[in-house]
């Protein structure tokens, strides 16, 4: 269930962050131009309503196993 909540989070996150304001728009655009969809930068990061909606809690945890290890940081002093 609080998985459920915070995938909801990130929704309204989409709207506020790209879908409501034009320069976000415009920039979304401008990526998608410049970059090929294979590319990183040529999708959204937050990704899009479909991607959030199929995010599952065991691909979660997975991706957090594999990204957030101590091998994998950069400390800056």
């Amino acid at each position: 269930d609080e998985f459920k909540v915070e995938r909801e989070v990130v929704r309204g996150e989409l709207r506020q962050r790209t879908e409501t304001t034009p320069m976000n728009k415009l920039f979304e655009l401008l990526y998608q131009q410049l970059y090929p969809k294979t590319h990183p930068y040529g999708k959204t990061m937050i990704g899009t309503h479909e991607t959030i909606s199929a995010a599952t809690m065991d691909a979660a945890v997975a991706f957090t196993k594999k990204h957030y290890r101590p091998d994998n940081c950069t400390i800056v002093i």
